[in-house]
């Protein structure tokens, strides 16, 4: 499965001997249970705790025999969630004139500092801030870390929107952080080691996103300036051709999305803006519901259609 600019890959993974169950899901920890400890801070979520089922077993000893991961790329799939319209209002993608991206990174968000259990986020917040702080990061580098609370005079979509990266980090669980990246032309920064992304078994994600491991997150600054200008226009370039595929096209969402791009039409300005921040180059110009999350989900269970009914399946 491919799309015209060739961005899906050029073959979906062999299903192989594939369940019947096929999981959708909003994260996609490939770790086995037994090779990490659950990172949420809530914890009736907390799948490392004991818990006793009714024949008097710890659940822990029915699913970790024989170890096995909670995601298997092979035949689940990892979704995006729903997003409205007045979620990124002030994207380009929907035909607002594209500000400038005056910040290298942003990230704003629950923090967890003083607040949450330490291995919320897995501390990833925790120390993403931190390190922010301790290293003026936004007065040295225009990487803007805020947490949840603190006071700002920019809309979350247009700080998104006005930004060059975005830092994917978990929180309690699965996170829409990406999803919020991609919708707004705002290339991710995925630091959570062993958690596949939505569809990320179908897209090219190092085209249009970069991962960093969890050990390097202090060294964000460094890792985010070292990418040529070229190169990030040209991953800028690639996010404009695949964010539709991270929005349900419900009717009414696709009427919506259409009435604001029409309403901005004549005061639409795509074409690239001179120095190291470059805007979208152009807006959508396809069909939202052709090729949206629900298409792209679609064409990937039809394309396990032979595995189910070859025999093969468990």
């Amino acid at each position: 499965m491919s799309d015209d600019n060739g961005l899906l890959l050029g073959s979906i993974p062999d299903a192989g001997v594939m369940s019947l169950f096929l999981f959708l899901s909003a994260d996609a920890n490939t770790l086995a249970v037994k090779e990490h400890e659950s990172s949420t801070g809530y914890p009736p979520d907390d799948y490392s705790a004991p818990f006793s089922l009714e024949s008097g077993r710890d659940w822990r000893d029915v699913f970790q025999s024989p170890p096995h991961p909670c995601f298997d790329p092979e035949k689940d799939l990892v979704i995006p969630t729903v997003h409205m319209v007045s979620e990124f209002e002030d994207s380009p993608m929907l035909g607002s004139t594209p500000l400038p991206r005056t910040k290298l990174a942003y990230w704003r968000g629950e923090t967890g500092i003083g607040t949450r259990l330490p291995q919320f986020s897995r501390g990833l917040r925790q120390r993403l801030k931190t390190a922010a702080e301790e290293g003026s990061w936004e007065q040295q580098h225009g990487i803007v870390i805020q947490g949840h609370a603190e006071p700002t005079n920019q809309s979350y979509s247009a700080a998104l929107a006005s930004s060059m990266f975005c830092v994917v980090l978990p929180g309690d669980g699965w996170a829409r952080r990406a999803d919020d990246a991609i919708l707004h032309g705002c290339l991710p920064v995925i630091v959570q080691d062993g958690v596949q992304e939505k569809f990320e078994s179908l897209l090219d994600y190092a085209a249009f996103s970069i991962r960093i491991p969890e050990a390097d997150l202090e060294s964000l600054p460094e890792i985010l300036h070292a990418i040529p200008a070229t190169q990030r226009q040209e991953m800028q370039i690639t996010l404009g051709n695949i964010w539709h595929r991270f929005v349900y096209s419900l009717s009414l969402l696709t009427e919506e999305m259409e009435q604001i791009r029409l309403q901005r039409q004549e005061a639409q300005a795509f074409t690239p803006l001179h120095g190291d921040y470059a805007s979208l180059p152009h807006p959508f110009e396809g069909s939202y519901a052709a090729d949206d999350a629900g298409s792209t989900i679609f064409q990937w269970l039809y394309s396990r259609i032979d595995a189910v009914h070859s025999g093969e399946a468990r």
